[in-house]
């Protein structure tokens, strides 16, 4: 097994302090005392808070449309729909760690910016994935995120019927392939090399800001 980098500790312990104890809780000291390394290490990766939470919205948010489409991968096209449908329903985590993103994002306004180019970017990857149109895609874009929030309030069982109703649509008006589907997997993956070759191109670059 290959260890585990000091970045992706840092950047797993953000998601753990936003999980556990929520935005207000989040500061370059508590994340790195959480991760285990120095906090000296926040300005060497990241540049200062704001560029380690933009880094860490990236992170999280390209593992769990990852995840959502691995789940969803089957040979048989017909499944896919149903799977997804499944998949994003069981997912317990990312719909909290978005609402506290959403919450950090009012402080942040680069972060605002990161947030609404991840929303964009989900919609082209759910388009290629799919086969949907631009509109379509924004439309269970938006379906998706409802569902999350919701689900976060008010539990699985209350969002079920809306993930059978997002299932059905999605099995009745999309090309669905595991082709279409393995290519969005690849964007992803692409979009992850390009954050992190980002990142260390602005953790280069002086930085004013916020390290507590």
């Amino acid at each position: 097994m290959v260890p585990m980098n000091s970045k992706t500790k840092i950047l797993q312990a953000l998601e753990g302090i936003l999980l556990s104890d929520g935005a207000a809780a989040v500061t370059v000291r508590s994340v790195c005392q959480k991760a285990g390394v120095n906090h000296g290490l926040v300005p060497h990766y990241f540049g200062n808070k704001e560029g380690l939470l933009t880094s860490g919205l990236q992170f999280i948010a390209n593992r769990k449309i990852k995840e959502l489409l691995q789940a969803a991968h089957d040979p048989d096209s017909a499944k896919i729909a149903e799977k997804f449908a499944h998949a994003l329903t069981d997912d317990n985590q990312f719909p909290q760690v978005l609402m506290e993103f959403s919450v950090l994002a009012r402080q942040s306004s680069k972060l605002a910016q990161v947030l609404g180019k991840l929303i964009a970017s989900r919609t082209q990857i759910l388009a290629t994935a799919f086969g949907l149109k631009r509109e379509q895609a924004m439309f269970f874009q938006s379906s998706i995120i409802g569902i999350q929030v919701m689900k976060s309030m008010c539990g699985k069982d209350f969002v079920a019927p809306a993930a059978q109703e997002l299932f059905t649509r999605l099995h009745q008006e999309t090309q669905i392939s595991p082709e279409r589907v393995e290519q969005a997997i690849h964007m992803i993956e692409n979009q992850s090399k390009h954050s992190k070759e980002q990142s260390m191109l602005d953790a280069d670059q002086p930085k004013t800001g916020d390290q507590a």
